[in-house]
């Protein structure tokens, strides 16, 4: 029993020491008096073609209320599919956090077609958040 409890043991301890370390990198693209939004730069350089897969977050010094959601929301985490050359987007993940960091609700969206005009749910208006957040990105990607 006494040598199960060593294994146990050693295995957890080797666990932590070779778990794979905390890649994000998070870059601050906009920051106003309510809201505030960062893309994890971590890897971006990979993307060589015209779709760039990222995560954003969006802080909120006063909780955002949504329908549907009964918890104040202070944080979301976005994964974003975006077409560089099209200036549209796709929405593929969404997490909600509360106040303390704990996950509210999340959502996933399936975008499982290689047809064009079906990946990308929204354009990229000039000015806009995305508009912003996709010009950040290019200067980690170029």
């Amino acid at each position: 029993m006494k040598l199960l409890v060593q294994i146990i043991l050693i295995s957890l301890i080797s666990i932590n020491t070779f778990a794979q370390s905390n890649t994000e990198n998070w870059i601050p693209v906009i920051s106003t008096g309510t809201k505030h939004i960062y893309i994890d730069v971590y890897g971006l350089d990979s993307f060589k073609g015209y779709d760039i897969y990222l995560w954003t977050m969006q802080n909120f010094d006063k909780p955002l209320d949504m329908q549907g959601i009964k918890r104040d929301i202070y944080q979301t985490r976005t994964y974003y599919l975006i077409n560089k050359k099209l200036k549209e987007y796709s929405i593929l993940e969404i997490i909600f956090y509360d106040e303390d960091g704990n996950v509210i609700t999340s959502y996933t969206y399936h975008h499982d077609t290689k047809i064009q005009k079906y990946r990308y749910n929204y354009p990229i208006f000039p000015g806009s958040d995305m508009d912003a957040i996709l010009k950040k990105a290019l200067e980690y990607i170029k």
